[in-house]
C-alpha cells in the first residue's frame, strides 16, 4: 500500500499540472501548450525506451525510481509513458475543454479508483473492485460537472464512460480512459 501511495501520489501531482496547466493557459497560445506537453512526452518515452534496451540507462533508471515500478513495468513503457502520451494525444486531437475533463478523468478519477480499490475494495473483478470503481464514478461525476457545464444526463453518462474506460481490461488505463472518454464527451456534446 506505501508503494501505491507513492505511485498515485507522483501520479496525481505530476499528472493534474498537465490538464490544469493546459486549461489555464491563454487561449491564444494554446498551440504552445500543446508544443510543451509533447515535448515532455517525447522526451519521457525516450528515456523509457533506452530504459528498456540500454543497461547503463536502466541501472540509473532503477536507482532513481525502481521500487515505485510495477512487475510488468520492468519488462514494458511505464504508467508514466502512457500517461505523458495520452496527455499529448488528447490536447492535439479534442477541443480545449473536452481535452481538459478527459485529462482529469485520468488524473482525480484513476487515482480515487486505486486508493479506494486498494485500500477498502472488496467485491472484486479482474484487477479492479467496485468500490474502486464507485470512487472513480464518484470523482468523475464531480469533473464533469465542474469543468463541463452541462445537464445531469450527460454527467452521468460522461462519468460511467469513464469508469467503465477505467475498469476495462486492454491497454494502460493511463492511455485508454483520457482517449475514450474524450471520444465520448466530444461525442456527447454534439448531439
Amino acid at each position: 500500500m506505501q508503494t501505491e501511495l507513492k505511485r498515485k501520489a507522483i501520479h496525481f501531482w505530476g499528472g493534474v499540472c498537465i490538464p490544469l496547466g493546459y486549461y489555464f493557459y491563454p487561449a491564444d497560445r494554446l498551440d504552445e501548450a500543446r508544443y510543451l506537453i509533447w515535448s515532455v512526452a517525447v522526451v519521457a518515452v525516450c528515456i523509457d525506451v533506452l530504459r528498456l534496451h540500454v543497461a547503463r540507462v536502466r541501472h540509473y533508471f532503477l536507482r532513481a525510481f525502481g521500487t515505485l515500478l510495477r512487475p510488468h513495468e520492468q519488462t514494458q513503457l511505464t504508467a508514466a509513458s502512457y500517461l505523458l502520451m495520452a496527455c499529448a494525444l488528447s490536447v492535439s486531437i479534442f477541443p480545449h475543454r473536452i481535452a481538459v475533463t478527459a485529462l482529469m478523468f485520468l488524473v482525480v478519477g484513476d487515482t480515487a479508483a486505486a486508493l479506494v480499490g486498494t485500500s477498502l475494495g472488496r467485491i472484486r473483478f479482474g484487477d479492479k473492485s467496485l468500490e474502486g470503481s464507485l470512487a472513480c464514478f464518484s470523482v468523475c461525476l464531480g469533473v464533469t460537472g465542474l469543468f463541463m457545464n452541462f445537464s445531469l444526463l450527460f454527467c452521468l453518462i460522461a462519468a460511467t464512460i469513464a469508469t467503465l474506460s477505467e475498469a476495462l481490461p486492454g491497454m494502460d488505463d493511463n492511455f485508454q480512459i483520457p482517449l475514450i472518454s474524450g471520444v465520448a464527451l466530444w461525442t456527447l456534446s454534439n448531439i
